[in-house]
């Protein structure tokens, strides 16, 4: 079965990610074979002859099906060279060689050779020759086409006119009339969009879901620490729990644990035997995630405290393993700052020791991902109800009769 494989340099850390279609085990035994008998000079081949073969340890990342294989060695290559690891790589995965740089002397050598070089007349007549009549075929006009996407494209409207080409233009124009068939595609445009505002009227007020996440990691930011469990609770608009969602996570295979967050960890060992309880791996764990949160109805809004650490944790791991779709967008309901708000206390002051005993409840903080968002929910419910916020009609669209 394909895979995809990590050989590390126990020395110093550094890495190499590759792919094979046969075994970790034997992919590693031919490079062996290339660094020790053929002499090849790749930064992975002088390694293995510099440390020896015993330096190396050999692991297996994933095993998928040979049509994604590149396609999977490319994410893991970027996904290792997103937290910085030191690596022997020196492509970008898949087939071929894409990301190949030449070294600064090649480049330098290259480019002295062709100074000063120009194509003779009858070589330029040649490429011209060949190329006139040239149709592209339908492949390449989609590749194009595909490139293309997404790229601001030229107009008039981002030219910046002067003065004179300004006034010519208005002049120009003067005295020009719309045409029979213009003016009758324009009003047609127009009467369709008076039918469609008359036909639904819409409620201002927008439901929204709130969800309180909760994460627990080995360290303060995602890519070199991991987040290894996370744990929703969800309240709709009549701020009833309306579903959970808890899934533990397996560590990254590049990550570590910090050293503070080591200590914490060692003072909790029950919350961190809690959280190695049947995990799942990064992919499946966000693809759940978003499956769960687009089952929501109404709009979701992401409530942490404090939400700049869990927001970031959740953001990064939907980018890389949960098809770059974060469904809470880019902003997240800090508890931490509404209860500033609410309290008239500066930022540092504002903690949950000094909050009003009706806010508190008797949910306890475990470090379990889902109790704590659980716990964390209800105090945010309790902040709701204090600020005076009711329930919200979700946004409708009523056919006028």
């Amino acid at each position: 079965m394909p895979e995809i494989y990590i050989a590390r340099n126990v020395v110093d850390g550094t890495c190499y990610i590759g792919k094979t279609l046969t075994t970790a085990q034997k992919r590693w035994h031919g490079h062996c074979r290339a660094a020790t008998h053929k002499n090849l000079q790749t930064h992975f081949a002088r390694a293995i002859r510099k440390y020896g073969i015993d330096s190396f340890s050999i692991d297996t990342l994933e095993i998928c099906e040979r049509d994604v294989l590149s396609q999977r060695e490319k994410f893991w290559i970027a996904l290792a060279q997103s937290v910085d690891a030191p690596m022997y790589n020196m492509t970008l995965g898949g087939d071929g060689i894409p990301g190949f740089q030449h070294r600064l002397e090649s480049r330098a050598k290259m480019s002295e050779a062709h100074k000063n070089k120009r194509l003779s007349s009858e070589h330029r007549e040649n490429i011209s020759k060949s190329t006139r009549g040239m149709k592209r075929s339908s492949q390449t006009c989609t590749r194009i086409s595909n490139a293309q996407k997404g790229k601001p494209k030229p107009s008039l409207r981002c030219r910046e006119f002067t003065k004179e080409h300004r006034k010519k233009l208005a002049i120009a124009h003067i005295g020009m009339k719309h045409n029979d068939d213009t003016r009758a595609k324009l009003r047609a445009k127009w009467q369709e969009r008076r039918e469609l505002r008359e036909l639904f009227v819409i409620d201002p007020e927008q439901f929204e879901t709130y969800v309180s996440v909760d994460i627990e990691a080995t360290g303060p930011i995602p890519g070199p620490y991991s987040m290894v469990s996370i744990g929703c609770v969800a309240y709709d608009a009549s701020l009833r729990c309306v579903g959970t969602f808890f899934s533990n996570i397996e560590e990254l295979p590049f990550a570590s644990v910090h050293p503070e967050t080591q200590k914490f960890w060692e003072n909790n060992k029950d919350a961190w035997l809690a959280t190695r309880c049947d995990p799942k791996t990064p992919d499946h764990a966000m693809i759940e995630l978003l499956k769960w949160v687009n089952s929501l109805t109404g709009k979701p809004v992401f409530v942490a405290y404090p939400a700049a650490f869990d927001w970031m944790f959740v953001a990064w791991y939907l980018h890389m393993f949960g098809e770059k779709t974060n469904p809470f967008s880019f902003s997240a309901l800090d508890m931490k700052t509404y209860a500033m708000a609410m309290l008239r206390t500066p930022f540092r002051a504002t903690v949950k020791k000094a909050f009003p005993e009706k806010w508190k409840n008797v949910s306890k903080h475990t470090h379990v991902a889902l109790d704590d968002a659980r716990e964390q929910g209800d105090l945010f419910l309790e902040m709701l109800k204090a600020n005076g916020v009711k329930q919200f009609r979700h946004m409708k669209l009523e056919k006028r009769k």
